[in-house]
């Protein structure tokens, strides 16, 4: 992040990178900040601000709204309310299932559903018994897929890039089928 803050931002005040509680020093012209760091020190980092820009690298990692780091970046007292925008970047926004997008979704102002609406909506899952029982999420609704899809379209959110756009130098995925032999496997040879 700082070698590109220079090298697209020259004129620039510096950027400051801290750890290990280091202060954000007056003449910074920005932060960069590991999720643990803004964890432990958010309200010094919104003392900081107001940020011109909050930009939240593997922004899959907030993906859950109970965590410190989501709360601490993005709950009601986050960082991002200290922003005047808010940039997200990752290259994988939902690794396993539509749960995982609604912190985003939601403080970016992309949907009003509350989290157990979203749940409902967009998800499969199972309750699980016992004390405090609450639903296990296991996947998408795949009837709801296309609605998600035309949500993330027009919300003007996501820029998708694929492979091809970023690295042409790949090879392509190949993939081939391998045909499994069903007979049973005797459990005394593992022994």
């Amino acid at each position: 992040w700082a070698r590109e803050w220079n090298r697209w931002w020259p004129d620039a005040r510096p950027l400051a990178v801290l750890e290990d509680g280091t202060a954000v020093p007056p003449q910074a012209g920005g932060a960069v900040v590991s999720f643990d760091y803004a964890r432990v020190h958010r309200l010094q980092l919104n003392a900081a601000g107001p940020w011109d820009v909050l930009i939240i690298d593997e922004c899959h990692a907030v993906k859950s709204p109970e965590t410190g780091r989501s709360q601490a970046l993005l709950g009601r007292a986050g960082i991002v309310h200290h922003a005047r925008r808010c940039w997200c970047a990752s290259g994988t926004p939902m690794p396993n299932h539509p749960e995982e997008l609604w912190p985003l979704l939601r403080v970016a102002g992309v949907t009003d559903l509350e989290f157990a609406n979203w749940i409902k909506r967009f998800c499969t899952g199972y309750l699980l018994p016992g004390r405090g029982s609450r639903w296990v999420v296991t996947g998408a609704r795949r009837s709801e897929l296309p609605a998600l899809r035309r949500l993330l379209d027009e919300s003007g959110m996501m820029l998708r890039r694929m492979k091809s756009d970023v690295l042409p130098e790949l090879p392509p995925i190949v993939s081939e089928e391998m045909v499994v032999d069903p007979a049973p496997f005797p459990l005394e040879d593992l022994v």
